[in-house]
């Protein structure tokens, strides 16, 4: 999906979620992104998705590694298939950081790591064996891996890295800045009654995208956020977990609330 299609599937979602009855929905001026028409009354509402501030080794934002190695598993499933010998062996690369090779490398990443766990075969068993790069036939597995984790598995079998897990949580520094570079721009429209920010997270983009499980009192506590929405042109901010189909929401005056949840 392209951008707009990206914010108008989760827009619908969200309205679905939040049982929001609407008669139509227009593309905005951008900003904001939609106007939304609901009995007699327009809304504006500006889309924004929600992405840790972490990096990865090169100063890469996370989600764009995550992508990279989306690309690099695609090469490597490829790479494997090839072998029915493999088609019954967990294997887990524990990158030494978070990075992978660039795609010039991705087929010969592939073509090593196939080469090294044929190499092991032999040793295999339903136990998970950690094995070390130390031979210089695995150049590129010697550069960006710590360790290679193999086993013969039971019933689901995963080639997949160490990065698919780690910290999960949404800080105020993160959130202030999400606000922050919509609150700098004209969301508002002269004919609309009110001003909405949507922000998505947990929208199925990996690890970048996870917000954890934050409470009330957490968002209420955050100063510096609360701040910043108090002095924009948003009359309420929600927050849509989609994957979790939780919905916070801000309304001037009042504060957050969670909505919708659910787990209740």
């Amino acid at each position: 999906m392209n951008q707009e299609e990206r914010e108008r599937f989760y827009l619908g979602k969200f309205l679905d979620a939040l049982a929001f009855s609407c008669q139509k929905i227009d593309r905005g001026a951008d900003p904001p992104d939609f106007v939304i028409h609901s009995s007699g009354a327009k809304i504006a509402i500006e889309i924004t998705e929600f992405y840790s501030d972490a990096k990865g080794a090169t100063g890469d934002p996370r989600q764009l590694v995550e992508r990279e190695w989306d690309k690099l598993r695609d090469v490597i499933a490829k790479a494997r298939e090839q072998y029915p010998e493999l088609k019954e062996i967990n294997c887990h690369i524990l990158f030494m950081e978070l990075g992978v090779p660039s795609r010039r490398d991705h087929q010969k990443f592939a073509d090593e790591l196939v080469g090294f766990v044929i190499k092991n075969l032999a040793m295999l068993t339903e136990e998970s064996q950690d094995f070390k790069i130390l031979s210089n036939d695995f150049p590129l597995l010697k550069k960006y891996v710590a360790k290679i984790r193999l086993n013969k598995a039971g019933c689901y079998i995963t080639w997949d890295w160490n990065h698919s897990v780690g910290f999960v949580g949404l800080s105020e520094d993160e959130l202030s800045g999400v606000i922050s570079r919509k609150t700098g721009q004209d969301n508002s429209e002269n004919s609309c009654s009110e001003t909405w920010l949507l922000i998505i997270g947990d929208g199925g983009e990996g690890i970048s995208q996870s917000m954890g499980l934050p409470h009330i009192d957490e968002l209420n506590s955050f100063g510096t956020v609360n701040g910043i929405l108090g002095g924009s042109s948003f009359d309420r901010v929600y927050i849509f977990q989609y994957l979790l189909d939780r919905i916070f929401e801000w309304r001037r005056g009042r504060g957050w609330l969670l909505v919708r949840d659910r787990e209740r």
